[in-house]
């Protein structure tokens, strides 16, 4: 390594001491006053050095055997400068130095990781004791900060960080699927009304619907505060609060206690669902991103299929006796389940890079990207992007955050961003009034009305439409960029809009009976084709075109003006359709068709295809055009008018 590279080795042995006293204090000498300009190459024998240990549980990368090490394929901020065996036990100490051209020569003396095997380790699954107790703490001066949560110690090793990271912040949107696949089962079986008493269609709707309003609040400050704290502390923090209002619903002895519990789980809900959505775009490849953001609807689906047939198994075991526990059981998972996800979140969750380089935190975004595992022109464009649009401040107040949170939104609908912000809010809320919450919470009682009675039976046959959603959902995911976001949708928009058509139609003639008729079973086949076609098309492509099609200065707030939108359509399917049902058995299936039909015509006049663009050339794409959809046709015009005033002017 040459004296100009620009992380130099500086002379160890005058500079450094490096102990290692498992029986006691190690004793280290002051630190150097005076810069040593002379480079120090590592000799081929110390290929298992300090440093590799170090900067692999860090960085989790294996360029400790690099020998001597190139200094174009060391991104960190800083460099450690002691020699030990790799693997020995007990307390590091060494010296951090950050010298780029010279002097100034900065020493600061820490406590290094320890990196003991622990019982059932392998030499390839490092072990951080001080991450555990101290997650927070940071080993470095200000300026080279590096919290030592970032070593992410509990992942497996040999899988891209970018992986494992993208599923653990997925995972927390399983909770949302779990709530969805029970509250409908819930809410009729008779332990429940043995507990609450008999209530009306209108009060059935409220209660279902009472954790989508608080969640359509919550996620119009969502992105800003996402902006402020960041995607990870937000993701942890819905979480919470979601496991918080679940044991209050299970502990629920009254409708009001239990819709409390709700209307806290929709806080929560309003938290994190679309703040994961945001963060696994971020830290995903774009040749992946659609991918990695099907992996959380596929969660969500999973969620689903298991709060159906965990209501079917409750329901079955305890029915007869008439136990609370037969819809108390479900929640309470979800409560546990939320819980683990906030705790996972808080401990093993990298921060986006990009929000790192917007908050002015350049050092760090780069080691986050060198511990991602992304491409080399993934991290030249992130590394390019300006750090001039910082964050408010968190010493600031909390009504001129509230001002700048308004601003926000008010920028979300300025010239450059209006078409863009109002159209995904446009698409997230058709993709509710297309039926399929509608569906998915009141599958009972649609099953019941086309003619099966029995409970058990109707839980089942619910447990059986997620369960069609889940396993189309498994290839839509593989295929979601291959396909197109745009195609899926126009697909998509036309099937769904011929099935609910099929089924209002066929309830309007009088065709379907309860008891007898071929129509019922028409109706339950196509209510399971709807939640096919359903889940691999809208449910999968909004969402990715959504953050894909969003700037980057207004993304987390027209996202969250977008999630809005679609709980407030959520909220309103919720509560509208059991009255739809109890005075009209095909109108609410006409309703959703003609829904449909709206989005299908409208998406394929205005909607760009994102596949397979990252997130700065689809911003570089809409910058050119000035809009998704009026760029298509004011440009021509333009051009019209341009040639007409050179006509007139010659």
């Amino acid at each position: 390594m040459s004296a100009q590279s620009r992380y130099a080795w500086m002379n160890p042995p005058d500079d450094v001491a490096t102990t290692n006293n498992a029986s006691g204090p190690p004793t280290i000498p002051a630190p150097p006053t005076t810069p040593r300009s002379a480079p120090y190459e590592v000799p081929s024998n110390q290929n298992q050095d300090m440093f590799g240990a170090i900067h692999g549980l860090l960085f989790d990368t294996n360029m400790w055997s690099v020998n001597p090490m190139p200094s174009t394929d060391f991104q960190a901020p800083m460099l450690f400068h002691a020699r030990g065996e790799f693997f020995s036990p007990g307390t590091h100490n060494v010296f951090a130095t950050n010298n780029d051209s010279g002097p100034p020569y900065i020493s600061a003396q820490f406590d290094a990781l320890s990196y003991d095997l622990q019982p059932g380790r392998t030499e390839d699954t490092f072990w951080c004791p001080n991450c555990k107790v101290d997650r927070e703490k940071k080993y470095f001066r200000k300026s080279l900060a590096i919290q030592t949560r970032n070593c992410h110690k509990f992942l497996p090793t040999g899988v891209p960080l970018w992986l494992s990271a993208s599923v653990i912040s997925a995972f927390n949107a399983i909770v949302f699927g779990l709530d969805t696949g029970t509250i409908g089962s819930v809410t009729t079986m008779p332990a429940f009304t043995a507990t609450f008493g008999d209530f009306s269609a209108t009060i059935h709707g409220l209660i279902v619907s009472s954790i989508l309003l608080p969640g359509a609040l919550t996620a119009l400050v969502t992105g800003v505060l996402a902006d402020r704290y960041g995607r990870t502390r937000i993701i942890a923090t819905g979480s919470l609060i979601f496991g918080l209002g679940a044991a209050l619903e299970t502990a629920a002895v009254s409708l009001g206690m239990f819709v409390a519990g709700r209307l806290l789980k929709g806080v929560g809900e309003g938290l994190f669902l679309s703040t994961v959505y945001v963060h696994v775009c971020e830290i995903s490849p774009a040749r992946v991103r659609g991918v990695m953001a099907s992996v959380v609807q596929f969660l969500i689906t999973f969620g689903l299929v298991a709060g159906f047939f965990i209501c079917y198994a409750t329901s079955s075991r305890f029915s007869a006796s008439g136990s609370s526990a037969a819809w108390r059981l479900p929640i309470a998972l979800q409560a546990a389940i939320a819980l683990a996800n906030a705790a996972a979140s808080c401990s093993l969750l990298p921060q986006s890079p990009r929000w790192l380089q917007a908050r002015g935190r350049p050092d760090e975004a780069r080691g986050v990207i060198d511990q991602l595992g992304l491409d080399d022109g993934e991290k030249a464009e992130l590394l390019a992007q300006s750090a001039a649009a910082l964050a408010h401040s968190p010493t600031v107040p909390f009504l001129q955050s509230l001002r700048a949170t308004t601003l926000e939104f008010r920028e979300a609908f300025a010239g450059p961003f209006r078409s863009r912000t109002l159209f995904g809010c446009f698409l997230l809320a058709m993709q509710q009034f297309s039926g399929i919450d509608g569906v998915l919470y009141y599958a009972p009682i649609l099953l019941r009305q086309a003619g099966i009675s029995s409970g058990d039976a109707v839980f089942l046959a619910s447990g059986v439409s997620a369960l069609v959603i889940m396993v189309t959902t498994i290839p839509a995911t593989l295929l979601a960029d291959a396909w197109g976001r745009k195609t899926s949708t126009l697909v998509g928009g036309s099937l769904i809009f011929t099935i609910m058509l099929i089924m209002g139609s066929l309830y309007a003639a009088g065709a379907v009976h309860a008891d007898t008729g071929a129509a019922r079973w028409v109706v339950v086949v196509c209510i399971y084709l709807y939640a096919g076609v359903f889940s691999a098309t809208w449910s999968i492509g909004f969402r990715a075109f959504l953050i894909e099609s969003l700037p980057r200065k207004t993304r987390s707030s027209a996202s969250s003006l977008a999630q809005s939108s679609n709980w407030m359509a959520n909220f309103l399917v919720a509560l509208t359709t059991p009255i739809f049902i109890a005075t009209s058995t095909f109108g609410i299936y006409f309703f959703f068709a003609g829904c449909t039909l709206l989005c299908t015509v409208v998406s394929a006049l205005f909607m760009f295809e994102t596949k397979g663009r990252t997130l700065e050339s689809i911003e570089q794409r809409y910058s050119e055009s000035q809009a998704m959809s009026t760029g298509r046709w004011k440009l021509p015009v333009h051009n019209f008018r341009l040639r007409r005033l050179q006509a007139t002017s010659a």
